[in-house]
């Protein structure tokens, strides 16, 4: 992935040592894949940069993301919570699931909705929720290749309002609803033919809604960023269909990209501990402090570095701690023999995995560390230093 951050040397050492499991997020990571994405989206008039909550809602990284410019896009009342908290200066807000009464709470906090189905924005106006100016969730179809289908949606996403629709030219027009913000977000945008087919799209919705002040692209950009060469193309397509609608429009949209797994995940490391270690067959099973099950269930890991002193190595299947038999980080992998009491780092465990952590077992979360100016700082406790 171009966008990888290197791995902190201070997490390379062998004498570093704090209790497992713990989730360690690195400041200066964090700071290098903000700026490396504001680098890529400069040219891009008024582009800005959200994070999105549900990656990640510690806020410790929270308020370093509001530090470095950037702001929030929430799905809950709990995430609006968090991110005030952290001191956010840009808030969006989209999700089926907010009642007319928190769409009422979203408006009192200056947000401004995006309403992600019709019949959500018919509620909030039933119980006289809704404002004069509103925010779409929209969606439309895309030529997708079988192989793109798994992770882009298009039209048959869950997710969005078709403005086509009969309804919805109803209800705008019933209650004289001015649409402000256009929110698209259809799985992941891997490559810049799609990003054209949504660019594109968006434009139409420009020319449906000319009183748009913010169009908002969403998130997904984590399997585009494994191609710099897509990367490049991508930004330029967006680049020259924004530049088209402000000339229509004779005035700059506001842009937004919501970035998590892409901004946070390779910015977190999960630290465990070796509990057993047993050759079966050609495979050495070893069982971890830590459960894939309950963390990993969307962040596959890799393995990073091995805390042991064995030279020789084996292939290991490293498995996790509850009694479920595919609680499995790594089904098999050829490193330094891991013997009881021997660590591991894995990566990437910086986004959409405390936020969506199960409790099998009620094992408890991992205690939360940030690594900041060669320092490591336990989140609501103690400072940690390394010999």
């Amino acid at each position: 992935m171009s966008i990888y951050p290197e791995i902190p040397q201070l997490l390379i050492n062998k004498n570093f040592d704090i209790q497992t499991p713990a989730i360690i997020y690195d400041v200066e990571a964090i700071k290098y894949v903000v700026k490396k994405i504001k680098d890529n989206i400069s040219k891009i008039p008024n582009t800005h940069i959200c994070f999105s909550v549900k990656a990640n809602r510690n806020i410790s990284l929270l308020k370093t993301l509001v530090e470095l410019g950037i702001g929030a896009d929430v799905a809950s009342i709990a995430e609006l919570d968090v991110a005030k908290s952290a001191g956010f200066q840009h808030i969006y807000a989209t999700s089926p699931s907010f009642s007319s009464n928190e769409i009422e709470v979203l408006y009192k906090n200056g947000i401004i909705p995006d309403f992600s189905t019709v019949s959500q924005l018919k509620e909030a106006l039933k119980n006289g929720s809704v404002e004069n100016k509103i925010g779409l969730r929209v969606k439309f179809k895309l030529d997708l290749l079988d192989s793109e289908l798994e992770t882009t949606f298009g039209e048959q996403s869950r997710f969005g309002i078709d403005v086509f629709s009969s309804d919805i030219k109803m209800l705008l027009k019933k209650y004289g609803l001015k649409v402000k913000q256009i929110h698209v977000h259809l799985g992941e945008i891997r490559n810049s033919n799609i990003m054209s087919q949504v660019a594109l799209g968006m434009e139409k919705m420009v020319g449906m809604f000319p009183e748009v002040e913010v169009l908002n692209f969403g998130g997904g950009l984590t399997y585009l960023y494994s191609d710099e060469n897509e990367v490049t193309k991508t930004w330029d397509i967006l680049e020259g269909v924004i530049k088209r609608i402000n000339k229509l429009l004779n005035r700059q949209v506001k842009v937004i990209i919501e970035p998590g797994m892409l901004l946070m995940a390779m910015c977190g490391y999960l630290v465990s501990t070796v509990l057993t270690s047993d050759v079966e067959g050609n495979h050495r099973i070893v069982t971890l402090d830590s459960s894939a099950w309950n963390l990993m269930y969307w962040t596959p890991p890799i393995l990073v570095y091995t805390y042991t002193n064995n030279l020789i190595k084996d292939m290991h299947k490293i498995c996790g701690s509850t009694c479920y038999e595919k609680d499995i980080f790594i089904q098999s992998n050829y490193n330094e023999r891991l013997d009881i009491g021997d660590r591991v780092l894995l990566a990437p465990a910086g986004a959409y995995v405390t936020s969506m952590a199960r409790n099998m077992h009620g094992f408890p979360l991992p205690d939360e560390w940030i690594l900041n100016n060669n320092r490591l700082y336990r989140v609501g406790g103690r400072e940690v230093g390394v010999n």
